[in-house]
């Protein structure tokens, strides 16, 4: 093991992401460590934590075969970390320095690391056969972010979904499929056609996957062209029930803020809007889930990937409560234009918006930060009432 790791001339290829170069080595071998520490530090220093966790230097392409040389060792503990650091390099990608552009040179240290990855695309298919659980599901992670090579892999994950009892591996082959479908370029568009009925088979059997499997559906999906709504064909009473399903029965225990957030960003994907405005009125939403509901609903009308996801990236801070608009810290660096941004559905929203009682609860600047509105419910009802003519 590791033949040629003291041949090579780590400082010929740049500033490592901890420390020296020339210490690489030495990390490369602590992962052999019996020692959990010492090989979480270990890979702590190969791939960086924190902030720095997975993201890609020159260093990082030479690097990985000796990791998947630990990998392919199935006598050796710590081979699911290794996994999980492999993944988070096709996650985290380039360090930029707080750049808004790649140069060519990191850009080329990116290709380098994905290339390597890729190399290892036979051990990671070997893995999804393990034994342990753990590392079918790590396997499937890193293939998931391989997606030049979506057209071999997802054969092999949808395979393997089939033969898979462990609910958990079953969750992390479909998000894996899922992933691979929602990075491809418009070439990619007959494989989302080949294995969208994979998904929605899923949701209209009822299983327990079902909510993993409408995600996947609507995420593959919407990623393709510069539509953000699903096609009316596309929408299955299934595919609705999961996610409404999921909204509701959500456990005492979970982050509901933060899921059902993922949840309606779903639904406002969806061509119909009925169950978004159903939510919006129901008698248990509360004036944050109303803030939440409304939101969904305008990114409903939002046209374009890019304006959409300006649009989410911005959140609201509830535990101010009453003490600041829940939007007053955001300023976007211009507001959506709805007369260009928003399709005819933007009356139907607003009115739905301004016959919510929740939604008013909580003082907000959401629609004056994101659309140029008015914030405050009686001239929001005027504006509605005339159509935005003076």
């Amino acid at each position: 093991m590791f033949d040629t790791l003291d041949t090579i001339d780590w400082a010929a290829f740049g500033p490592h992401i901890y420390g020296q170069a020339a210490e690489i080595p030495g990390h490369i071998r602590r992962l052999l460590s019996p020692h959990p520490v010492e090989r979480e530090e270990a890979l702590a220093l190969l791939f960086g934590e924190g902030q720095d966790y997975g993201n890609v230097y020159g260093t990082t392409a030479p690097i990985i075969p000796f990791v998947l040389e630990v990998i392919a060792d199935d006598t050796l503990p710590g081979r699911e970390a290794c996994l999980d650091h492999l993944e988070w390099i096709t996650i985290a990608k380039v360090y930029t320095g707080g750049q808004p552009e790649y140069s060519i040179r990191q850009m080329r240290h990116y290709l380098n690391a994905y290339d390597a990855l890729e190399r290892g695309i036979p051990l990671y298919f070997k893995l999804l056969d393990d034994p342990q659980a753990d590392i079918r599901s790590g396997a499937a992670a890193v293939l998931a972010g391989l997606n030049a090579s979506a057209a071999t892999i997802l054969p092999v994950l949808h395979d393997h979904f089939t033969a898979e009892s462990i609910e958990s591996v079953q969750i992390a082959l479909i998000e894996a499929m899922a992933r691979l479908l929602r990075e491809q370029d418009y070439s990619g568009s007959d494989l989302r056609k080949t294995y969208a009925p994979f998904f929605h088979h899923i949701v209209d059997t009822g299983t327990a996957l079902r909510f993993t499997a409408a995600k996947a559906a609507i995420t593959a999906s919407v990623s393709q062209g510069f539509g953000t709504q699903l096609e009316r064909s596309e929408v299955t009473p299934g595919l609705v029930a999961a996610l409404l399903e999921r909204y509701w029965s959500l456990p005492d225990d979970f982050d509901r803020a933060f899921a059902r957030q993922e949840i309606v960003r779903l639904l406002a994907h969806l061509p119909d809007l009925t169950p978004l405005i159903d939510l919006l009125h129901h008698p248990a939403t509360t004036p944050e889930d109303a803030h939440l509901l409304g939101r969904g609903l305008l990114a409903s009308t939002v046209h374009g990937p890019v304006a959409l996801n300006q649009y989410w990236n911005y959140y609201p801070i509830f535990k101010y409560r009453h003490e600041k608009k829940i939007y007053d810290i955001y300023n976007l660096s211009q507001t959506l234009d709805i007369w260009r941004t928003l399709s005819g559905g933007i009356w139907d929203v607003l009115q739905a918006l301004v016959d919510a009682d929740q939604f008013w609860v909580l003082p907000t600047n959401l629609l004056s930060v994101m659309f140029n509105l008015p914030d405050d419910r009686e001239h929001l009802r005027a504006f509605v009432e005339r159509k935005g003519m003076p």
